[in-house]
């Protein structure tokens, strides 16, 4: 799409149409003028411009739906909706929503300590038996007291980097799990990556299935994705931390899933409560980040936000894909980028996303 006027006009021509006649993959949203649903058209045709020009780093797709309505689109840097992006750090999402699920059928509770999942593990516990106290609702939140370095060391090049470390070995599990407890479980928070990990291998554990066929079975093939892959160590073990590639297209669908509290086409696939749960604030961690379950929320330090940032959630990876959960306003901002940031102040992901918030009018 080279101009956004003619994504506007295509979006006109294209809500004039009903049924059948939409290509299949444009049949979840019906198209709509910005203006339409209280955004501004000039501004955001002013952003299209910006990124183009490179304002915003390394932009290659930006897409806004709002009152149910696909509202923007365009890509950028040779991409397009069906283009494979790793989902990096963001995957643990994708897992948390699998728990959500095993929950909602019965299959384990927050509550639970994980060894009692992981049988093949149990020498592990027995030689610490601390890690006996970690549980679910800990790996949720980033509090299992394991000890791992993930954000304050570079990743890249760096053998000795805990990610790097766990990747080269053949259980990823075992490697994770038999990190020293530095904290009692549920005292400290530390980011861990290898927390999806586990949680993975326990959904494998409870349901007799692999990861990624519990995921399409129970939430992709709802959905209609068709382009989920996650990795895998040579144990069988799913990287349900950082592994997972996904279309935008399909990656926009999951965000519209949580917007919708889990359900898609009046069908419940993930409990609205969870869902609930897991997008509001179980911990705080600074005053620019609070903490539900996977999915994080802004602190007090982004009070200058032109809305109030108690009524947005979101997901940010550190290559730049940030998706953005705005219920109040019924709005998802979905942005895939490569930029190399953490989640700070310069983040040109998060500065792109402040921009379409002032196109709200």
């Amino acid at each position: 799409m080279s101009s956004l006027k003619y994504t506007f006009l295509f979006f006109l021509c294209a809500s004039c149409y009903i049924g059948e006649e939409l290509p299949t993959d444009q049949q979840i949203w019906e198209y709509d003028n910005p203006g339409n649903v209280g955004l501004s058209e000039v501004q955001l045709i002013s952003i299209d411009s910006l990124i183009k020009l490179n304002a915003f780093e390394r932009i290659s797709g930006l897409m806004v739906i709002k009152d149910d309505k696909m509202v923007f689109e365009n890509y950028y840097d040779s991409t397009n909706r069906h283009t494979i992006f790793s989902l990096d750090k963001v995957t643990i999402t994708l897992t948390i929503a699998a728990v959500g699920v095993a929950i909602d059928k019965g299959l384990l509770n927050l509550e639970d300590p994980i060894h009692q999942y992981l049988p093949s593990y149990e020498s592990i516990f027995d030689q610490s038996v601390s890690k006996r106290d970690i549980t679910i609702r800990h790996l949720l939140t980033h509090r299992s007291g394991l000890s791992w370095n993930e954000n304050l060391v570079p990743f890249f090049g760096n053998p000795d980097h805990d990610l790097n470390q766990m990747f080269a070995s053949s259980d990823w599990v075992s490697f994770i799990l038999n990190q020293p407890l530095e904290a009692d479980p549920g005292f400290r928070y530390n980011f861990n990556s290898g927390a999806g990990v586990i949680l993975a291998r326990i959904i494998q554990n409870l349901t007799n299935q692999p990861f990624d066929e519990f995921l399409n079975e129970n939430i992709f093939n709802e959905l209609g994705v068709t382009t989920f892959s996650i990795n895998q160590d040579p144990s069988g073990n799913f990287d349900g931390g950082r592994g997972a590639s996904i279309s935008f297209l399909d990656w926009t669908k999951f965000g519209y899933l949580m917007l919708e509290n889990g359900i898609w086409n009046d069908r419940r696939i993930i409990d609205p409560n969870f869902v609930a749960e897991a997008s509001s604030v179980q911990i705080p961690v600074s005053g620019s980040l609070n903490l539900g379950y996977g999915w994080r929320l802004f602190g007090e330090n982004f009070d200058f936000l032109p809305i109030d940032r108690n009524e947005i959630y979101y997901i940010g990876g550190d290559i730049g894909q940030h998706q953005y959960i705005i219920p109040s306003h019924d709005m998802i901002i979905q942005i895939n980028a490569a930029n190399f940031f953490f989640f700070d102040f310069n983040n040109p992901s998060l500065n792109l996303f402040i921009a379409i918030t002032n196109t709200i009018q």
